[in-house]
């Protein structure tokens, strides 16, 4: 398996969304189910915390190619 990386930043739902090539609805809805571990978004946006946490509860993205530099 190859080793990934990718910036831990703060991100909206629609930026998850694209990295898991997934609907805004499905990752609303996956994040709905976490939102007592993850907490609320600080209006659209996870901060840097949540966003490490979301990456470890639903593992790396696929699509990391898209948000490495």
């Amino acid at each position: 398996m190859e080793n990934r990386e990718l910036d831990i930043k703060p991100y909206t739902q629609a930026q998850l969304a694209k990295l898991y090539n997934k609907s805004t609805r499905t990752i609303y809805r996956w994040l709905k189910k976490i939102e007592y571990k993850v907490g609320r978004p600080n209006g659209y946006i996870y901060d840097v915390n949540q966003v490490e946490l979301i990456f470890s509860i639903w593992d790396l993205p696929e699509n990391t190619n898209e948000i490495t530099h």
